[in-house]
């Protein structure tokens, strides 16, 4: 039985261990409630840390029944949560989304960014089954140690990982095919890798490309050639996977729970 200590939950978008549907909507997303997901918009567009590197900063603090705490550098703010009892207007005429703005938040996002921003909750994702990035710990550590090396740090938050795992050997994960948390009955299946490149790895406190030797250091350690792009084969930086997960509604992932691997490829 080969079981897998987690290790860390990310920030972002499974928060307070429950499981968020997030779809491609993950790096615009704070956290989420249900079937709602709380992101920033610009106009009716999602804002990325792509698009605007300081939404790195942005931080949910906590979360309780009717109250959310949202920072930003040493900047704090206070916002109610999904209201029933407020109505919802559509996202986008090419989805079924709709959204609930919190205009509360408004004011205090012009103040931090000097731009229009304004926080919404989105609903209307299905909630059965999504992608999450698993990150092993393990494999980190040895590019780490690397960097270190050659003068600068790294560490598993530049993946922006949903799940972080601590096993053995390193690099051991390129054979994870699929997974169960057995008491819960909560199902990984693993869909594709997670390209390392200078859009998908940033700076998690600048929201910038990391430093390109990062990406040398990757490609020594990476044994992953041949990834299919456009119909082509080319060699590929990987280091993580994207599993679909499959949970019941409600279910509960923590930190120190154990997975199990049920099929290794």
């Amino acid at each position: 039985m080969h079981l897998i200590p987690i290790h860390g939950l990310a920030n972002s978008p499974i928060w307070h261990g429950q499981l968020s549907p997030r779809k491609r909507l993950r790096v615009a997303t704070l956290g989420f409630e249900n079937d709602k997901i709380l992101g920033v918009l610009l106009g009716n567009k999602l804002v990325n840390q792509i698009q605007d590197t300081n939404m790195a900063k942005l931080r949910l603090e906590s979360w309780e029944d009717t109250i959310i705490t949202i920072t930003y550098g040493t900047s704090r703010v206070v916002l109610p949560t999904w209201k029933d009892s407020e109505p919802s207007t559509a996202f986008d005429s090419n989805t079924q989304l709709t959204t609930q703005l919190i205009p509360e938040a408004d004011s205090w996002l012009q103040q931090q960014f000097g731009k229009p921003y304004r926080l919404a909750w989105i609903e209307g994702i299905a909630r059965d089954s999504f992608k999450c990035l698993i990150l092993n710990e393990m494999s980190v550590r040895v590019i780490a140690q690397q960097c270190k090396l050659e003068g600068f740090e790294l560490d598993t938050t530049a993946w922006r990982a949903d799940i972080i795992v601590s096993a053995t050997p390193p690099f051991g994960e390129d054979r994870w095919e699929e997974m169960l948390i057995l008491d819960k009955n909560i199902q990984f299946i693993r869909k594709e890798p997670f390209v390392c490149n200078n859009i998908n790895l940033r700076d998690p406190t600048t929201g910038l490309p990391l430093n390109q030797k990062v990406f040398d250091i990757l490609r020594h350690f990476n044994r992953r050639l041949g990834f299919s792009r456009n119909g082509k084969q080319a060699p590929t930086i990987v280091l993580g996977y994207y599993y679909e997960v499959k949970a019941n509604h409600g279910a509960v992932i923590t930190e120190h729970d154990m997975i199990k691997v049920t099929k290794f490829g």
